[in-house]
C-alpha cells in the first residue's frame, strides 16, 4: 500500500510540475508578445516628430506583469529609445 501511495504522489508531483511549467511558458509567450507590441509601437512613435511621444508611451503601454522576461523587454525597447535620444 505505501509503494502504490508513492508512486501515486509521484504522479501527482509530475503533473502538477508539468502543469506549473505550461502555465510559467504561457505567461511568458504572453508577456514576450506584449514587449513585442510595446516596442514596435515605441519604434512607431519613434520615427514621428514628437519625442514627448515616446516617454509618454513607454511609461503607459507597458505590459503590467514586468516580473516575467523583464531583460526581454529592456532589450525590446531599448533600440526605439537609442533611436530618440539625439532628439532629446
Amino acid at each position: 500500500m505505501s509503494g502504490n501511495g508513492s508512486t501515486e504522489n509521484k504522479k501527482i508531483a509530475r503533473r502538477t510540475a508539468r502543469a506549473r511549467r505550461m502555465e510559467l511558458n504561457r505567461t511568458a509567450s504572453i508577456t514576450i508578445m506584449n514587449c513585442e507590441k510595446v516596442s514596435s509601437e515605441l519604434q512607431k512613435t519613434a520615427e514621428s516628430s514628437n519625442p514627448y511621444d515616446i516617454f509618454r508611451k513607454s511609461r503607459t503601454a507597458l505590459p503590467h506583469d514586468g516580473k516575467h522576461n523583464f531583460a526581454k523587454l529592456q532589450q525590446l525597447i531599448a533600440k526605439p529609445l537609442a533611436a530618440t535620444a539625439i532628439a532629446f
